[in-house]
């Protein structure tokens, strides 16, 4: 709401999205430094003016007040204090949004609502008055913050998930200025709470597909997702040969963010033998590495020695993941023939995560079509993804998309 208040209601230009025209929320830190600040504190202002001018002439609770001995002055300013808990509620409420969903924060704030409201009809005390109808106005105001937080009319949404898999890539694609063009291996049912069905395609068909774009157009990248089983693994790796693809990213999706599985385990070893070989770069997250090693990675430590020994599996660089391991920044490593390099970003505390790994190698792809060194590369889509962690528009009611356009 803020946001489209900004840009309807106030002089002065707004920063022009790096990419993509797409509006779409800001960091909440982002409310307290320049350009915004100024606006963020004239709209605060303006807000809570109007609001202490709808309580002033609300009379009940300034007659309440009066009815206690206090003067009109008086109680005017008690209106004005319990006016001023609005902002940190709205506030409080839309942070909330951003880490719980939008339906719990929205249900509890409307409880906590009408239990105050109950209790300042029962305030014996100006005291109880000044404390009961704060904390309404604070969590009044906190469900409409609910409501409005991020809200997704910036974002419409289609039929499906939407999130991950080719849908992601083909957003990331865009975001990055380059064509997109797919060949389907799977085809779910999901959302943001997780995988319904899968249903796989026939081998034969996603060769066809492959031939059908290689025959076509001109490919400077590609990257390969969820492959399903071997069969499929096989029909992909001989598309590869066959048109030489390169350069190659191979994300060896396994598993889902819900934990549903999208690579059966018999077609593992296939991965191995038969498609890290033509791989420029494998992106596995912490459990895709313990699966291909057999073996536990706990610590950083490990993870950075695991980068390493994925390399022996015959792809030219590993980008371990360090999405899933604990701290404050988030800790990827790229492992290649000269060496071992860290990339370090702050970790985003968010429930909306849905493809995120899908979005970084789509990055990273579309990023070796356009020509760039694979540790530029590497580092570009490494920002892009903590941007689009940043400002996901927290949809649905599970692990939301993160926002494809930053």
């Amino acid at each position: 709401a803020l946001v489209r208040a900004w840009e309807g209601a106030f002089a002065g230009p707004l920063p022009e999205p790096k990419a993509a025209e797409v509006p779409r929320p800001l960091p909440y830190g982002a409310l307290f430094r320049p350009p915004y600040g100024r606006r963020t504190l004239f709209i605060a202002l303006a807000w809570l003016t109007l609001n202490a001018g709808y309580y002033g002439a609300f009379i009940w609770l300034p007659s309440l007040l009066v009815a206690q001995g206090y003067t009109l002055v008086r109680s005017l300013e008690y209106v004005l204090l319990i006016t001023l808990a609005q902002l940190p509620g709205y506030l409080l409420a839309a942070f909330l949004v951003e880490r719980v969903g939008r339906r719990p924060v929205l249900v509890g704030f409307l409880g906590l609502s009408a239990l105050f409201a109950y209790l300042l009809g029962q305030a014996g005390s100006p005291g109880e008055i000044l404390l009961f109808g704060s904390l309404l106005s604070f969590f009044n105001l906190g469900a409409w913050g609910a409501i409005y937080a991020y809200t997704p009319e910036l974002f419409p949404t289609a039929l499906r998930g939407g999130g991950a898999g080719i849908q992601a890539d083909l957003k990331a694609f865009t975001r990055f200025g380059v064509y997109g063009a797919s060949a389907l291996t799977l085809v779910t049912a999901q959302n943001t709470l997780g995988v319904q069905r899968v249903h796989l395609l026939p081998p034969e068909l996603v060769y066809a597909q492959i031939q059908s774009v290689a025959e076509d157009l001109p490919i400077h990248a590609a990257k390969t997702g969820a492959l399903g089983n071997a069969e499929i693994v096989e029909a992909v790796a001989q598309g590869v040969r066959r048109y030489g693809i390169a350069p190659l990213v191979v994300d060896p999706v396994m598993v889902a963010k819900g934990g549903d599985p999208l690579l059966a385990p018999e077609a593992v070893q296939a991965l191995k033998e038969r498609l890290f070989p033509l791989a420029t770069l494998i992106t596995p997250n912490r459990l895709e590495a313990q699966i291909l090693l057999q073996r536990p990675i706990r610590t950083l430590a490990e993870a950075e020695a695991a980068s390493g020994e994925l390399l022996t599996l015959g792809p030219q660089a590993v980008l371990l993941k360090g999405g899933h391991f604990d701290g404050e920044e988030a800790v990827d490593f790229l492992a290649t023939p000269k060496g071992i390099q860290a990339f370090r970003g702050r970790r985003i505390p968010t429930r909306n995560t849905h493809g995120t790994g899908c979005t970084l190698s789509a990055a990273i792809t579309a990023l070796l079509a356009l020509g760039k060194p694979l540790e530029e590369a590497v580092a570009e889509a490494k920002a892009y993804l903590t941007r689009a962690l940043e400002t996901a528009p927290s949809l649905g009611q599970g692990h939301g998309p993160v926002n494809h356009f930053a």
